[in-house]
């Protein structure tokens, strides 16, 4: 593999010092200069890690092919991100991206949001979206100035706490289910319920452990680059 992964890492050298170019060279109103350094400054790490694969003289022995492809895909992924995301966003920041970013940026200080706010692009083509890793919201274009819409935006910053809070916010909220369940399950036991109750009993457990562990950064999440959680009205 290590002959066809050469040229591959090349290539991906390639876009990435493009990445980094555009994103160095790009002038963004003041609500997404923080977004476009952080963006630049990843790109630029990304284009040294790639550069550093390039140099490593076992890159081109096929016994360490695999490992070497693992990072060459996880960089695609964030290169891919990347352009797709915050550089697409950023490159076209409009009035309406701005009026957004700003609704979120006043409702992160109102409560204490404790990062970055992440800001927001009205280019959405699948309802509201978030990307994690990029710190970017999409919002569908339509939708940019409705203020029923604004709960959603709620809704998605609530994504960026779960993931990155996981430990101080989702757990706990899971113990508390599984306790829940379990006591109840006891309960059931020691009052002879039947086992098809039971049986229900825990179905409703599992149901109820997947509706707040859904969040967990590990499902549907790409490595590096982000990937997008669905909101969807109902």
């Amino acid at each position: 593999m290590g002959h066809v992964l050469e040229p591959l890492l090349h290539d991906l050298a390639e876009r990435f010092r493009f990445l980094e170019e555009e994103l160095g060279r790009m002038t963004v109103p003041p609500e997404a200069e923080a977004s476009r350094k952080r963006i630049h400054q990843i790109a630029a790490r990304a284009k040294k890690r790639v550069d550093a694969v390039l140099a490593d003289p076992d890159v081109s022995r096929p016994d360490f092919a695999k490992n070497f492809y693992h990072t060459y895909k996880r960089l695609s992924e964030l290169a891919q991100a990347i352009d797709e995301g915050p550089l697409f966003a950023l490159s076209r920041f409009r009035a309406e991206d701005r009026f957004l970013t700003h609704v979120v940026g006043e409702a992160c200080r109102e409560f204490h949001y404790p990062d970055e706010p992440p800001i927001c692009a009205a280019m959405s083509s699948q309802y509201y979206c978030a990307m994690m890793e990029m710190n970017l919201i999409l919002v569908p274009h339509g939708e940019a100035t409705h203020l029923l819409g604004w709960a959603d935006l709620y809704h998605e910053l609530a994504h960026f706490l779960v993931s990155r809070k996981e430990s101080t916010i989702l757990k706990p909220l899971m113990d508390l289910v599984e306790g829940h369940f379990a006591k109840a399950i006891d309960e059931a036991t020691r009052l002879g319920w039947s086992p098809d109750a039971i049986e229900e009993l825990r179905l409703h457990s599992r149901d109820a452990g997947f509706g707040v562990g859904w969040q967990r950064p590990g499902i549907r999440r790409r490595p590096l680059g982000g990937t997008c959680k669905h909101n969807r009205r109902g």
